[in-house]
Formats: structure tokens, sequence, C-alpha cells
């Protein structure tokens, strides 16, 4: 029974941790005009970053396969493994969550396209220079071989989402949140 609490503890100490660094901000010293929306959605667990496709960089586009009827591209960070074998949160082993978790582990990137803003996710208000930083961040996260984007073949959940080669590892101290949140903190 005390090794069952233990093991309750360690997650549960995490979650409150993480809980807690949330409430750290950074302060903006930049004075510029936000007249650009990104967006940001969440299924609870993992975090997307969505730019709209007529202001994505054409260094963040090149490489990219979408549909021109998209309007909206969501990049989102994550374990190789955790990305390519749960498609479904009931695909989920244990073997899996714990190797994402703890086992320096290989990263891709999950482009994701739509066609019009979602209602679940959130806006935030950028001006050009950041929106133009988050792209560069983005872009950086994507592995190159002969300067090219390495997309995975036929390794998406459905036709409107792509997995490519990304640079990083997983782990539980750095997370898809915590990919995010360095990104938009740049």
């Amino acid at each position: 029974f005390k090794l069952f609490l233990f093991l309750m503890a360690i997650p549960a100490l995490y979650l409150a941790i993480a809980l807690l660094l949330t409430f750290i901000t950074t302060e903006n010293r930049d004075v510029c005009t936000r007249d650009k929306l990104i967006y940001l959605s969440t299924n609870g667990v993992h975090a997307d970053v969505i730019i709209p496709v007529r202001d994505l960089s054409p260094e963040l586009q090149t490489d990219l396969e979408f549909d021109s009827s998209h309007n909206y591209i969501a990049f989102g960070w994550g374990d190789r493994n955790f990305y390519l074998n749960t498609p479904e949160w009931s695909d989920l082993t244990v073997n899996t969550a714990l190797n994402a978790a703890f086992l320096k582990s290989e990263t891709l990137m999950h482009v994701t396209h739509f066609r019009s803003v979602s209602k679940n996710w959130v806006s935030v208000s950028v001006c050009d220079a950041e929106q133009k930083e988050i792209m560069k961040y983005l872009n950086s996260s994507f592995k190159t071989k002969a300067s090219s984007k390495v997309l995975i073949p036929h390794s998406g959940y459905s036709n409107r989402d792509y997995f490519y080669e990304a640079n990083g590892s997983y782990n539980c101290f750095f997370t898809c949140n915590t990919w995010l949140n360095k990104g938009l903190k740049k």
C-alpha cells in the first residue's frame, strides 16, 4: 500500500509543480502593435500553436504538405513513439508513456490543417516581429536532410495531418508544452 501511495505521489507532485510553474510569467518589454493573431489549442495534455496560412513565412512553408483550401496550420512537437503509436488515448500503453517520460527519445513535428478557426482555440494577439520569431522557432524545430524537412510518409492520423522529423529530445522535463512555452517566450 505504501509503495502504491508513493507511486501515485510522483505524478501528483509533478502535476502540482507544473501547475505552480504556470504562474511564472515573462514580461514583454517591446512595444509593438499587436494586429496579428495566432491560436493555441490543447486537448488537456498536449498543446499546439496554429498560424494562419496567409501569414506563414516562406521558410516555414517550404516542404510542408498542405491543401490550399485550408486556412490554418497547427504545429505540435512530441515524442516520436507516442505520436506514431497512440493515435487515440485508448491506444496508450504504460510502456509508451514511461518511455516518453523517462527515456531520451526522438521527436516529431505534427502538422495539421484546418479550414476555419475552432471555438476551442485561444487567440493570442501578436505583432509582426513576434509572429516572425514564432515562425523561426517552429522552422528550427524541423529536422532537415539536404536542407529539406523530412516527411514521414503515410504517418498522419487523417488526410489533413502529417508528421515530420524534429529536432530535440522529449522527456518529462521537456514536453510538448515546454517546447511551446519556449517558443512563445521567444
